[in-house]
This record gives structure tokens, C-alpha cells and sequence, in this order.
């Protein structure tokens, strides 16, 4: 078995995009618009895992399972996942562990 090494994931679900890198959360984007949501809840917060229907947390989240955001001060349940890709590299480029004084900037 070969071990998977990326380290970004693009979760997809029906309206939303979530981008993970090493388990945080660092980009969520509007599927219909394009636009980045720099004040999503989701937002630099830890992905513990996918829960399916019956509230079983799996360490990599599947189709269909939703995934869980853990913050310090809540847990963010997201609608069930419709797909997970590999994200593109210009969107790699836009994440917020590259933020510049508060704003996603767009690679030079």
C-alpha cells in the first residue's frame, strides 16, 4: 500500500468548498460564486473527522459522511460531503496560512 503524503485536501460539498491542509481548515469558498468566506466558522479550525448517519467519526472522511471542525469554542458539523479532491494549485496559493495583513491576497 502506498502512503499517501498530500498534504492539502479540497473537501467538496453541495454549496460549499473546504479546504484542508494538515487537518486545519484554511480556506472555505462558495461553490456558486467563487468567493472566498473569510469569516466562515469552519475557518483555521482542526478537522477531527468525517460522521456518517449514525454519528460514528471517522478519521478520513468519506463521500456522503459530513465533516466535523473542532475550535476552541464549538464543533462545526458541514453538510455531507459530495466528493474529495486534490485541490488546485492556484487555490493552494490563496490560503490563509499565507495571509497578509488579514486578507486573502492573490498569488503575484
Amino acid at each position: 500500500m502506498k502512503l499517501d503524503r498530500r498534504q492539502n485536501r479540497l473537501y467538496l460539498t453541495r454549496n460549499t468548498e473546504y479546504h484542508v491542509r494538515n487537518r486545519e481548515c484554511v480556506g472555505v469558498r462558495c461553490r456558486r460564486t467563487g468567493r472566498w468566506l473569510g469569516r466562515h466558522p469552519a475557518l483555521r479550525s482542526y478537522l477531527l473527522g468525517g460522521m456518517d448517519r449514525k454519528a460514528k467519526v471517522f478519521h478520513l472522511p468519506v463521500e456522503g459522511a459530513r465533516l466535523v471542525f473542532a475550535t476552541r469554542t464549538r464543533d462545526i458539523l458541514t453538510s455531507p460531503l459530495v466528493d474529495v479532491v486534490r485541490p488546485e494549485k492556484p487555490c493552494v496559493e490563496q490560503y490563509t496560512w499565507r495571509l497578509r495583513a488579514g486578507v486573502i491576497e492573490a498569488a503575484a
